[in-house]
């Protein structure tokens, strides 16, 4: 069997196992471990230990979004529309500033990652005080957390959803009940057709691109335990002295040849051992069987490799997990990889989750909250002044508008330097003015 047929085979068995804990629930299964996506806790255990603790291109992709999504941080503006006054002085920031006991917004920021790749959504849970005051926040996996479906049958604008239910990740304690408005959902930019009050990890379609990037860093050291390789040839030394008749053969006696290989073979041959070839002088040997030598392993799981990053938006030559992206490595390449990753995919998912924050907390009222007073009338805006990568951009911006290398009206010079504040806007500078390249001297007769 080779190796696309063990791949194929592997991940058709998987897919085929009935699963009888569930047969009841329709959806999409989750083939490492039968289960259905999103709807509970075996998707995401499934994800984190035979994806993100397992496969390297996986691992690569949720650290990609960690080097960025951290820094991006969620500011409390006034108003209703994006792009407001900062309002550092609202109790919701320094809430989202310091989300619990145990992390600050960055942290929070990477667990957030970890839980929406892996297992599609990042539950935040809402933490009250006695007046029933926002006090805090604190992320939880789909595995610890899971949506309750609304069983009524009607058709209605109403949530899908009618609580949740807590259980603890060890399993120590009894699951507990919890109200639907104590938990915000961050999602990936997925979700489950088919039961869509769940969200989908990107790494679900993956699943078996995962298989055979697992499978193939696997293959190779199967076949060597198993004496798949011919790795090792012994070719005794042709000798002249004696005859046939004497019971030689080519020079070497046929007790010696035989106790000889007999005894190379008891020596070497085993798991994790070679599979020796014996021959004696002149002797030719050729490869009757496939030659797995030859066999392009890095090609092979390349293509894997390349799918799990389409899947997470992750730039194949950013991550640095195929043979051919770091070949192609030059800084420029990987720096403009890095770039549109973060504005697209990075912010994209940032965003998202800026907006259902403030759709969750615009609810709540702020006035007189223990962390100052504050109103509904905000929005949750992202602070990208922290982004590393956007500074970089920034920065070749003024560097190309001071050397003035480029065509560019007035204002969008202005706007590459933010040190010097808002300046007001200029007659006719919206219009394209090509800076000259050219620098014209006065003649003789000019200077008579």
């Amino acid at each position: 069997m080779n190796l696309l047929d063990r791949v194929t085979n592997s991940a058709a068995k998987a897919m085929q196992k009935p699963d009888r804990r569930m047969q009841a629930e329709s959806g999409l299964r989750a083939p490492l471990t039968y289960q259905t996506f999103g709807s509970t806790d075996w998707a995401f255990r499934s994800q984190a230990q035979n994806a993100y603790l397992a496969s390297s291109a996986v691992f690569a992709c949720v650290t990609c979004y960690n080097l960025h999504y951290p820094q991006v941080r969620f500011q409390v503006t006034k108003g209703t529309v994006p792009g407001g006054e900062p309002w550092p002085e609202h109790p919701l920031q320094y809430i989202l500033d310091h989300p619990n006991d145990d992390m600050d917004q960055s942290m929070w920021g990477v667990y957030n990652v970890i839980y929406t790749l892996l297992g599609g959504v990042s539950h935040q849970m809402i933490y009250r005080n006695a007046r029933g005051q926002i006090v805090g926040l604190r992320p939880y996996s789909p595995e610890e957390i899971r949506p309750v479906q609304v069983h009524t049958g009607e058709i209605t604008n109403a949530s899908w959803i009618d609580h949740y239910v807590y259980s603890a990740i060890s399993g120590a304690t009894t699951p507990q009940l919890i109200d639907r408005a104590s938990v915000i959902s961050l999602p990936f930019l997925t979700a489950n057709p088919l039961q869509p009050w769940l969200f989908v990890s990107p790494f679900a379609a993956a699943f078996l691109d995962i298989q055979g990037d697992l499978e193939m860093s696997k293959f190779p050291v199967d076949l060597m335990k198993n004496g798949a390789f011919v790795s090792l040839m012994v070719s005794m030394p042709t000798e002249t002295a004696g005859t046939a008749a004497q019971g030689y053969k080519d020079g070497i006696p046929d007790s010696v040849f035989h106790n000889l290989k007999a005894k190379i073979i008891q020596e070497v041959t085993g798991r994790n051992k070679m599979s020796p070839l014996v021959l004696r002088g002149g002797a030719k040997a050729e490869m009757l069987t496939p030659d797995f030598h030859r066999t392009d392993y890095a090609a092979i799981g390349e293509r894997f490799a390349l799918r799990i990053c389409a899947d997470a938006r992750v730039p194949a030559i950013y991550a640095g997990i195929s043979e051919s992206s770091i070949k192609a490595m030059t800084y420029d390449n990987v720096k403009l990889a890095q770039l549109g990753f973060v504005k697209h995919s990075v912010l994209g998912l940032a965003t998202l989750h800026a907006r259902l924050m403030t759709h969750k907390f615009q609810k709540e009222s702020w006035m007189g909250h223990p962390m100052g007073n504050g109103t509904s009338d905000f929005t949750i805006d992202l602070d990208l002044s922290g982004v590393q990568a956007l500074k970089e951009e920034q920065m070749d911006k003024q560097k190309m508008a001071t050397m003035g290398r480029t065509a560019m009206t007035i204002n969008e010079y202005r706007s590459y330097f933010p040190e010097l504040g808002e300046l007001p806007k200029t007659i006719n500078g919206d219009v394209l003015m090509p800076t000259p390249m050219s620098v014209s001297y006065p003649t003789l007769q000019d200077e008579a």
